[in-house]
């Protein structure tokens, strides 16, 4: 569950970019842009580019390069994109490609940061929504303004959130469960971990799911720091 603030951007940055690509193409506006989206892994980051994806179904092209692709032929990428615009690219893992100086192959970034900038291929009517775990990675050239022009933190959902997820997931159960305890006992967790919570709570109780079993579950987190040892053993 994301923030509504959250489909707000994306409604700006995404649908309305392409649909009013002419209008902005005709005042010299640019009809291209960037988001970027920076979070731990599980927080829907990836989910996030599907749903906008589906979204764009039948009105746009959407395209989703692998690694050897966003490696070895990123200037190509964009040509294509360019000639099926209106499109959407999907780019995970930015951080590989768009590394910070010394981090990462320097080819490669300049490629990335050329492209970006339409001197090496046409990004007309173009949308890159990229995505990293940790924003510090990235170059901070790739992320400045004209390149990603809006930078999206994808957080653990809060407690209403955690609640919201549990309730989508186990929509299915008829036992009477107090969700709102499993949500308040789940702080920190991701939508991915409270999915493999579900799970294997059901795989735990053979599909007889209660409220103490998913608690069970729950104290055994992986999302929760690790404990820190201090002192001396002899």
């Amino acid at each position: 569950k994301l923030d509504e603030s959250v489909w707000r951007t994306v409604d700006r940055g995404v649908h309305r970019v392409l649909e009013l690509a002419e209008d902005l193409q005709a005042r010299g506006l640019g009809t291209s842009t960037g988001l970027l989206l920076v979070g731990p892994p599980g927080t829907g980051k990836t989910q996030l580019g599907t749903v906008v994806a589906n979204e764009l179904l039948g009105t746009a092209t959407v395209l989703v390069p692998g690694t050897y692709v966003t490696e070895h032929y990123l200037t190509e990428l964009f040509d294509l994109a360019a000639d099926l615009s209106p499109c959407l690219i999907l780019m995970d893992d930015l951080d590989l490609i768009a590394g910070e100086r010394g981090q990462t192959n320097p080819h490669r970034l300049r490629e990335f940061l050329n492209v970006m900038d339409g001197g090496l291929a046409d990004r007309s009517g173009v949308v890159v929504i990229a995505s990293t775990n940790d924003h510090r990675k990235v170059d901070k050239a790739a992320r400045r303004s004209s390149r990603f022009d809006t930078v999206i933190r994808m957080e653990p959902p809060n407690l209403e959130g955690r609640l919201a997820i549990l309730e989508r997931y186990l929509a299915w159960c008829e036992t009477a469960l107090d969700l709102p305890a499993v949500a308040r006992a789940t702080e920190g967790a991701t939508g991915a971990d409270l999915k493999e919570l579900v799970r294997a709570t059901v795989l735990a109780t053979v599909d007889r799911v209660t409220t103490e079993a998913l608690l069970e579950q729950a104290a055994e987190g992986r999302w929760r720091p690790a404990a820190q040892v201090t002192g001396q053993y002899l």
